[in-house]
């Protein structure tokens, strides 16, 4: 008869394949869960860690306005009590520029 080919198969090229493109994935969803973490409790809702990064940048470029605008955003939001679409956090970045910009304008 015909020769018979032998065949091999390295298992390890799947293993280094199928553990690759997880890693990111979980790396990106780590990130998130720790920026997500509640942070500082506020009247009605609280800040996440992300949350309070972005404020501490905020006072660091001198928008004091945008932290102010931002907290009370969320607060008020939180207050109200109900499920807005886009998310509170939209709604309060919102009221952080607009508070950044009248507080620019007038002073």
């Amino acid at each position: 008869g015909e020769p018979v080919e032998e065949y091999s198969f390295d298992f390890s090229s799947i293993e280094r394949a199928r553990l690759r493109p997880v890693a990111p994935l979980i790396m990106r969803y780590r990130i998130q869960a720790v920026f997500g973490r509640p942070a500082f409790k506020l009247p009605a809702t609280f800040l996440t860690v992300g949350e309070c990064l972005l404020l501490v940048l905020a006072i660091k470029v001198s928008s004091f306005g945008f932290f102010v605008g931002y907290v009370a955003g969320k607060i008020a939001v939180g207050k109200a009590g109900v499920s807005v679409v886009p998310p509170p956090e939209f709604w309060a970045g919102a009221c952080g520029v607009g508070l950044d910009l009248a507080c620019k304008t007038v002073f």
